[in-house]
């Protein structure tokens, strides 16, 4: 249910009233088009019994629009002062409790604290009783489903076809597919259906949304923190791993994460994102729309954390992910075998890419074939695989692990 605002200035009104400009330093651009912030918001879906954290919330455009979506706490963390008088102003136009502003750098706030400050007890203690259910009862239900899957396939296939690419298309195109291939993509395509349904099922959901228009500058260094301590159930994600993300990024970086394996955006920052994430591309900003106009579009983005990631974290940590891409994608259109010498000798690269290969230590020619594809043609689930044998093979070598510690900074 929508909440109307009383009558406010304009923010353009704003800008002038309290002589508010772009900071370059900052890497500000305002977003003053309502419509715009309408849509961002419009795909939080319902907010109204969740906590908001606005990042960066300037003259206060954004908050108008989750202002209006009657949330049931907003808070904005700004590191700019300037602004602090103008979203005071937004602040008393609606009841008491439902707006808090927090001046400082969310790069150096305790975000852990922060939630920990504003929720009540109650409200701690129903997150962690839906994580606690996310992770005895569905994490156990997709891993289920997942063996079942994988089950299938072994009992239906020959060895050949288990090494088939068709396995690695998500859609259906049976018009050429022989029977037993068909029954595969069609049982396929109900396991991720039904994988999907349990994301995105609410129960399944943070309380709390991330919500922001991040200046250019704060977005690599924010994104790596957060999936990190997503990864690691810290901070903000101590009490929930799963919090919705809508942010605003530069287009280039948005399609960079989003990217599928083989288009030219495809990258380390793709694997990285999309080995925590579920990752949605949903619509370009044009630079037009924003005071100044920045050089760029903006992309606006929708992150929602795996219930399962595909890192096996049990032994690999986000960190360990991260070195990998470093690695294989320090020329990401190179061959696989050019980017691993770098660092590990012939035997060695193939132990790594024997992980995603049928038998694949007993199948040296395919391994070596595999060796040849480019970096960027790998997917997130068989490089996460890979970086599984990486950090078995780094943990052995002391030497390799102090070359490989000394030369990819994390």
């Amino acid at each position: 249910m929508s909440s109307r605002l009383p009558p406010l200035p304009s923010l353009r009104e704003i800008l002038k009233l309290y002589g508010l400009q772009a900071s370059k330093e900052l890497s500000q651009n305002f977003l003053l088009n309502l419509h715009v912030t309408d849509r961002i918001i419009k795909h939080c879906d319902n907010i109204e019994n969740k906590t908001v954290i606005e990042i960066g919330p300037g003259p206060g455009s954004l908050t108008r629009s989750i202002l209006q979506k009657n949330p049931k706490r907003l808070i904005v963390v700004e590191k700019d002062d300037r602004f602090l008088p103008a979203l005071q102003n937004l602040q008393q136009s609606v009841p008491d409790g439902k707006m808090h502003i927090v001046q400082g750098d969310i790069l150096k706030i305790d975000q852990l604290d922060l939630i920990d400050y504003f929720l009540t007890e109650e409200e701690k203690e129903n997150l962690q009783r839906k994580r606690e259910n996310l992770l005895q009862n569905v994490t156990k239900e997709i891993l289920e489903k997942r063996e079942n899957f994988q089950q299938f396939i072994e009992t239906t296939i020959s060895e050949q076809l288990k090494n088939n690419n068709l396995l690695n298309n998500n859609t259906l195109q049976n018009n050429n597919l022989p029977n037993n291939l068909i029954n595969i993509e069609k049982q396929k395509y109900h396991f991720l259906q039904s994988q999907i349904k349990i994301e995105n099922d609410e129960n399944n959901i943070s309380d709390i949304v991330f919500v922001g228009n991040l200046p250019f500058g704060i977005s690599t260094p924010l994104l790596l923190n957060w999936l990190r301590d997503c990864t690691n159930h810290k901070g903000a994600f101590h009490f929930h791993h799963r919090i919705p993300m809508i942010l605003m990024f530069q287009k280039e970086f948005g399609d960079r994460m989003s990217a599928s394996p083989s288009m030219k955006e495809y990258s380390r920052l793709s694997v990285s994102t999309q080995a925590i994430c579920n990752v949605e591309n949903l619509f370009t900003v044009k630079a037009k729309s924003f005071v100044p106009p920045p050089n760029v579009d903006a992309a606006v983005v929708k992150l929602i954390p795996r219930i399962i990631p595909t890192i096996d974290t049990s032994i690999v940590s986000f960190e360990d992910l991260e070195q990998f891409c470093k690695v294989i994608f320090n020329s990401r259109r190179k061959q696989l075998l050019t980017n691993l010498s770098v660092f590990l000798n012939n035997k060695q690269a193939q132990y790594i890419v024997a992980g995603i290969v049928e038998d694949g230590m007993n199948n040296l020619g395919l391994v070596n074939q595999v060796l040849t594809k480019r970096s960027q043609d790998f997917t997130v689930e068989e490089i996460s695989i890979m970086t599984r044998r990486f950090v078995r093979l780094r943990e052995k070598n002391l030497e390799l692990k102090e070359i490989l510690n000394k030369k990819i900074k994390l």
